[in-house]
């Protein structure tokens, strides 16, 4: 109850029109999965952490239930990831630390994440340090990010093996599967590998690890993104020198200061018509006679011309980026393509779509400010870049549009 108790009056403050309560709004707002989740919030101790440090055991199971401005965590009573890693650190070394903030529902959970975190690349075990706690929980659906506490909550269902471990998870409907359903219009994501798609993966009744590391590193790259947006690296010695204040109070002035990354980024959405789409889709928000009226090419013609890479990126700036991240990151290191199309429902062809946008020329500057930000990682950018303009020169993962009249086999 005290979720909804919380979004309701934080609401009622931002009619105020102050900056501040403003971007509290948005705070809020921009968590809306941590409200949907408000079971996982209401049954403390559900999950328990595989720490064996008492008082690190403590601090995990206060801070990643406070969500509340009067009872926020202080940075120093559970720091970012970041300041505990070193440049010297290897693989091991980042998975143990990663591991004592790891928070599960099902001991089989932890198995297979650390397995999981073996098979991924350093760059990824990296990103982790935005966060000061990984939950994974079948009372949680979707995975999300919440800068108010500085954790990171997955959906178990990305985690499982095989059928017994499956069995033995809750499954929980995501709330935004009817959302836009009153449109004349619809869009479809399609992700692809050489040999299979995306989701068909998680269709399997038994996977392999390295199948899981495909399917389930989707996700960690989206939600990192997120926590790379709130605490970036080049904020980080900001941050540390702030220790004893909350997170509640420094996501507040990332908001306010427009430190975010998702804030400082260029090309953003600012079509107000695709926005309040975006949030229709995407945030369940009710669509307005003149939305109800919109066909799906006269939404196609409108969003073709953005510069983002992803229909999702309608939803909200951090969206923007976490699309763009997960992406350019999902085709270099697994070669999956990422699509979009538009059609009008029941239709047997689509109005339009693109493969790849992320790597087309106009999203250039967008996404190396992206990029280069996230990793902090000169090196990799480089290889990244060199990556996206091999693929454009191929056939395979390049950007391309999908034309008008495309029938759903040829896509």
């Amino acid at each position: 109850m005290k979720i909804l108790i919380l979004f309701v009056t934080l609401l009622v403050l931002a009619s105020c029109g102050s900056k501040k309560s403003n971007a509290r709004t948005e705070l809020v707002q921009g968590n809306q999965e941590a409200i949907q989740n408000k079971d996982f919030f209401e049954t403390s101790g559900y999950v328990h952490a595989v720490t064996l440090n008492k008082e690190l055991e403590k601090n995990l199971q206060k801070c990643i239930y406070a969500i509340e401005e009067n009872n926020s965590c202080k940075i120093s009573e559970l720091p970012l990831l970041r300041y505990s890693f070193k440049e010297t650190d290897n693989k091991v070394d980042l998975i143990k630390k990663i591991n004592e903030r790891l928070l599960v529902s099902h001991p089989f959970l932890q198995r297979n994440f650390l397995n999981l975190l073996n098979e991924l690349p350093i760059e990824l075990l990296k990103m982790f340090g935005a966060v000061n706690a990984i939950v994974i929980a079948d009372n949680i659906s979707p995975s999300f990010y919440m800068p108010v506490t500085g954790a990171i909550y997955f959906n178990a269902q990305y985690f499982w093996l095989n059928q017994a471990e499956k069995n033995q998870l809750y499954s929980k409907k995501d709330y935004r599967s009817d959302f836009g359903k009153e449109l004349k219009f619809d869009t479809y994501s399609p992700r692809r590998g050489k040999t299979e798609s995306l989701w068909s993966i998680r269709e399997k009744p038994e996977v392999t690890i390295d199948q899981l590391k495909v399917y389930t590193s989707r996700v960690i790259i989206h939600e990192l993104s997120h926590a790379n947006d709130y605490f970036p690296e080049d904020l980080s010695a900001e941050i540390k020198l702030r220790e004893e204040e909350t997170y509640d109070a420094i996501s507040l002035d990332m908001i306010m200061g427009k430190k975010k990354l998702s804030s400082r980024m260029p090309n953003q959405v600012t079509n107000e018509v695709l926005l309040k789409v975006g949030k229709i889709l995407f945030r369940g928000e009710e669509a307005s006679a003149e939305i109800l009226k919109m066909t799906a090419k006269v939404f196609w013609d409108l969003f073709k011309k953005e510069r983002v890479a992803d229909i999702y990126a309608l939803s909200s700036h951090a969206e923007d980026l976490a699309m763009i991240n997960e992406s350019v990151m999902m085709n270099y290191y697994y070669s999956i393509e990422y699509s979009n199309v538009v059609y009008e429902i029941d239709a047997e062809a689509v109005v339009g779509g693109f493969y790849n946008k992320a790597f087309s020329e106009e999203l250039t500057e967008k996404r190396n400010f992206i990029l280069s930000k996230t990793l902090n990682n000169e090196a990799l950018f480089q290889k990244i870049e060199d990556h996206v303009k091999k693929q454009n020169e191929g056939e395979y993962t390049k950007y391309k549009e999908i034309a008008e009249g495309t029938s759903w086999a040829d896509i």
